[in-house]
């Protein structure tokens, strides 16, 4: 699926709130972005944070370490929630996705 921008810089304002949490942006050029699922994942979820008011002061156990776990992660971050844990059977992708958002 493509995702058509207006212009170079809404492109880029796009993707600047999308790839730094999930790097979920393929950039095909300046004005057509590629969209990737992990990248609206990462955006409902912080709208969920945000419309149900969850606190940033609980804790919380993140299962997993495939891209669903990343968008969440990320999210998680970005809203300022900073105590957690992050389980994951795979330690190939648990263990960089543990240390990318230092939980």
């Amino acid at each position: 699926m493509v995702l058509a921008a207006g212009s170079t810089a809404s492109a880029k304002s796009w993707a600047r709130n999308c790839v730094r949490p999930c790097a979920a942006v393929r950039r095909v050029n300046d004005s057509v972005l590629r969209k990737v699922g992990s990248c609206f994942d990462y955006i409902a979820v912080v709208k969920l944070l945000e419309q149900y008011r969850v606190s940033p002061d609980l804790s919380f156990a993140l299962r997993g370490s495939g891209g669903m776990a990343k968008a969440v992660a990320g999210a998680l971050r970005d809203t300022g929630f900073r105590s957690g844990i992050i389980l994951a059977r795979n330690q190939t992708t648990g263990g960089p996705l543990e240390g990318t958002y230092g939980y």
